[in-house]
């Protein structure tokens, strides 16, 4: 069995993204995933009919192909990186080292969905209904329906050909999914944290940063005080030596960054316009981890 497989803590368009690309390769290729579901992705898979995928077993796999990811700290726990086959992403290439070529096929869209639609259209295939409307989701989850810096044309194009064939309106279904990712009824703090958090390599330095994406920043921001503990605990089980945690208003693109720390306060005074009150940086504008924290964070952290 080969596995296709997102990162950990995964997201809306790693969990759509293996389901996509494991009907794209055909038979022997399972999707895969690397870590509970989050909300959002639980009410789409829901909504279309779709079961969750497994964990991998590990002790059967005989390759892997990845997707929505290519850093060694995102994969998953115990990955033989010898048995990667395949790679598509729409991140950065993070320094992975193999021993043998493999296909790669990274590109600078919103979400990793749009490349497996191209990589169908490619290939003369007939994309499946259900397929089809998975990676509507994705792009509209990881674009924030479009709202953030990191969706492109291309993912608009490929957005509004999957609804005038399947009939979904966008913007309705978007507030539905969205609505599904602010509910916090019934998550205990340590998981609003975990749920959407990724480790990068930034110089010297290995920097985590979480994000909880809402549509109502209220109810996270009560239990400031819970999630710095959290964040606090979380960076000792991590090692890492800087952590970010940040509620993204996805309504009016803002984001409240929490920070467990002076240091961290340090480092994101220094990069960010923004008011700094009891642990919380309130900075306008900011929605996207990928295209606006990382790059700056990345760019400061080098040069210290």
């Amino acid at each position: 069995m080969k596995y296709v497989l997102g990162h950990k803590n995964p997201d809306t368009d790693s969990i759509i993204s293996a389901i996509a690309m494991a009907d794209f390769l055909g038979d022997g290729y399972m999707p895969a995933r690397s870590g509970d579901l989050n909300k959002e992705s639980l009410f789409v898979l829901n909504e279309f009919g779709i079961e969750s995928p497994e964990l991998p077993e590990l002790n059967e796999v005989e390759g892997f192909v990845l997707v929505d990811h290519n850093q060694e700290a995102q994969m998953f726990d115990g990955l033989d990186k010898s048995k990667i086959e395949m790679i598509v992403d729409h991140h950065n290439l993070g320094g992975l080292a193999l021993l043998s070529p493999i296909f790669i096929r990274i590109e600078p869209t919103g979400c990793t969905a749009t490349i497996i639609y191209k990589l169908y259209k490619e290939a003369a295939r007939e994309i499946p209904e259900n397929i089809k409307k998975l990676l509507l989701a994705s792009i509209l989850s990881d674009t924030l329906n479009f709202s953030s810096p990191t969706g492109t044309e291309a993912d608009k194009m490929v957005a509004n050909e999957i609804a005038r064939e399947t009939s979904i309106k966008i913007d309705e279904f978007a507030a539905k999914m969205f609505k599904a990712k602010s509910d916090l009824t019934g998550m205990p703090i340590s998981r609003v944290v975990s749920a959407d958090y990724k480790e990068f390599e930034m110089g010297k330095f290995n920097v985590g940063i979480g994000v909880f994406e809402t549509v109502d920043p209220a109810p996270a921001l009560e239990r400031k005080g819970e999630i710095v503990e959290a964040v606090r605990e979380l960076q000792q089980e991590a090692g890492v030596d800087y952590i970010f945690f940040a509620v993204v208003d996805i309504v009016v693109d803002m984001a409240y960054l929490i920070m467990p720390t002076d240091k961290e306060k340090e480092v994101a005074t220094a990069i960010f316009k923004g008011d700094l009150e009891d642990d919380v940086l309130k900075i306008p504008g900011v929605v996207s981890r990928k295209k606006q924290m990382v790059p700056s964070l990345q760019k400061y952290l080098e040069n210290v």
